[in-house]
């Protein structure tokens, strides 16, 4: 099991008018108005790559939600039994003995930092953590190609547009700019963004992002969803870390 030490920093612990900024596009974190340096410079010990001898560089980290989630409604956790909805996903960096991400979040941008800044950040409202699970591109024959690819997006903010012709990236945008073959093919689809649960509805926690927002939700619109590149045949399982409270 993935160890980690206690995380301090709690969805739950900002005060209730800091509530409306906590979720922005795949972040479970507060918004920042300052925009922090583009990689932070000191790796938590506890996040340690020979804990997990089994991942790499390259491994996809997709962050999963309970699909009855709300972002804004502090008096329900979600349903743990419900499918999971994934909001987020991030590039794994193994340097050493530390574990790295680069991601794209509402907070940072584009941004590498340790693992455990990730897991911090994605602390849910009852101290626990969501489903984080690690998928890797079948024959990914040169993983340091896909890492050089993503840290040349650091320093972009965040695409809240979601689009893919601007100088701004949303966090399964920066993989598909980055998983890219010697000739510079994308090794990932585009696909119509499809936002709706089991039910054919837009999943709680779209829907209140998009309300916040003040924009429509974009489904059918082409691009790139972590729910739909979780799925991808071209992507294989390799391992799901600890969603145990901290």
């Amino acid at each position: 099991m993935f160890a980690m030490k206690r995380l301090t920093y709690r969805f739950s612990s900002f005060p209730c008018h800091y509530g409306m900024l906590i979720l922005l596009l795949c972040i479970l974190c507060t918004l920042s108005c300052r925009q922090p340096a583009a990689e932070e410079t000191q790796p938590d010990a506890t996040a340690d790559a020979a804990v997990e001898p089994q991942l790499q560089s390259a491994d996809l980290i997709f962050v999963g939600i309970p699909a009855d989630y709300r972002i804004f409604d502090t008096s329900s956790f979600g349903n743990v039994d419900a499918p999971l909805n994934y909001i987020h996903v991030a590039i794994l960096e193994v340097d050493g003995d530390s574990l790295w991400v680069i991601d794209a979040t509402a907070k940072r941008g584009v941004h590498r930092h340790p693992l455990d800044t990730l897991l911090a950040d994605f602390t849910l409202r009852d101290g626990s953590l969501p489903s984080l699970v690690v998928m890797r591109l079948v024959n990914a024959d040169d993983p340091a190609r896909f890492i050089a690819a993503a840290k040349q997006y650091i320093g972009q903010p965040y695409d809240f547009d979601f689009s893919l012709t601007n100088q701004a990236q949303y966090c399964s945008e920066l993989v598909y700019n980055s998983f890219l073959s010697p000739g510079n093919q994308h090794l990932l689809p585009l696909c119509p963004m499809d936002f709706n649960g089991s039910d054919g509805k837009i999943m709680p926690y779209w829907q209140d992002l998009f309300d916040w927002l003040k924009a429509p939700v974009p489904q059918g619109v082409i691009g790139t969803v972590p729910n739909d590149m979780c799925s991808n045949p071209d992507l294989r399982y390799v391992t799901t870390l600890g969603s145990s409270k901290l």
